[in-house]
């Protein structure tokens, strides 16, 4: 940050659990650390706000809200499919079981649909079975659907998800009774 400045660094939090509060508490216990470290900005992966202790721990949520903490996450839309995946023991964050089982289920599909695992068929034909223009009987037939974890796996040319609905920015942020809690940015909005 000395050479290139602290607008052009971040720090990016991937985890799976409890230990994104343990690395924060870690920083606040160098006070050094600390003092450059909340000048920077932060940015969390999905799960982030699931149950991490981003919020529950004062220090930790004070120190991130002052680094401006933002994180994209997951919120799937209640459907039949997420729902049946809840009940059959895939606990924990619902947005990394739908993602996990739309992207299985959307590579079976394409194997199914091409007849090969060769990678370069697969690759050449997800986009198309995903948008159910080359698609095997589990896609309606008017090419919507239905049956995905997520709602729906239509991708754009790049391979992402082409309506992102079910994905938010949230903040970390202080209530007016002191607490800290997850804020909703407004969509397209990083800060």
């Amino acid at each position: 940050m000395s050479v290139h400045g602290a607008d052009r660094a971040a720090v990016v939090l991937v985890s799976f659990g409890p230990d994104v509060a343990e690395l924060a508490r870690a920083v606040l216990a160098d006070g050094a650390s600390a003092d450059i470290l909340a000048g920077i900005s932060w940015y969390g992966t999905l799960g982030a706000e699931d149950d991490c202790g981003l919020v529950s721990d004062a220090a930790v949520a004070r120190f991130l809200s002052s680094a401006s903490f933002t994180s994209t996450t997951c919120h799937p839309v209640p459907n039949p499919a997420n729902a049946d995946l809840a009940l059959q023991n895939f606990s924990g964050y619902s947005g990394f079981r739908a993602n996990v089982y739309d992207a299985a289920f959307l590579l079976a599909d394409t194997i199914l649909v091409s007849g090969t695992q060769a990678a370069p068929d697969v690759r050449s034909l997800i986009i198309d079975a995903a948008n159910g223009v080359a698609s095997h009987s589990y896609h309606h037939a008017d090419g919507v659907v239905g049956d995905e974890a997520l709602g729906s796996y239509r991708l754009n040319a790049a391979g992402d998800l082409s309506e992102p609905v079910v994905y938010v920015t949230l903040a970390v942020h202080e209530n007016a009774d002191g607490s800290f809690g997850w804020r909703t940015l407004a969509p397209g909005a990083c800060r």
